[in-house]
């Protein structure tokens, strides 16, 4: 029983990650239909959402076996969004420092010299 409730939230977890590229090749592809109001404008619009929907597809079952879709989307969920990691290291910032830091160096940098 408890591993077909898991396997129902796998599910779950892959059919919301094919949503997002899904969602956005939708909106791209509604706005070259719109840009373009014909039969080349709709195969356009309809092969970017067909590529979409193959990029979230093949996205979400590489996460499923390599992570699992529920735990990645709970690390991402789960993830701290006032202190994010630095790109080039593992460190942690907090973002009211740094944006002081840097008005500071702004600061010092147009002032007079002495």
């Amino acid at each position: 029983m408890q591993k077909a409730f898991e396997f129902i939230l796998e599910i779950i977890g892959w059919m919301a990650i094919v949503a997002s590229p899904l969602l956005a090749s939708i909106a791209i592809g509604i706005a070259v239909y719109l840009n373009n109001v014909d039969t080349t404008g709709l195969v356009i619009g309809i092969s970017i959402v067909a590529i979409g929907l193959i990029l979230g597809v093949v996205w979400a079952t590489y996460v499923w076996k390599k992570h699992g879709t529920f735990e990645y989307i709970s690390r991402i969920y789960g993830s701290p969004k006032t202190y994010p990691k630095c790109l080039f290291s593992n460190k942690v910032y907090n973002y009211k420092a740094v944006i002081l830091f840097f008005f500071k160096l702004k600061k010092t940098a147009n002032s007079e010299p002495i």
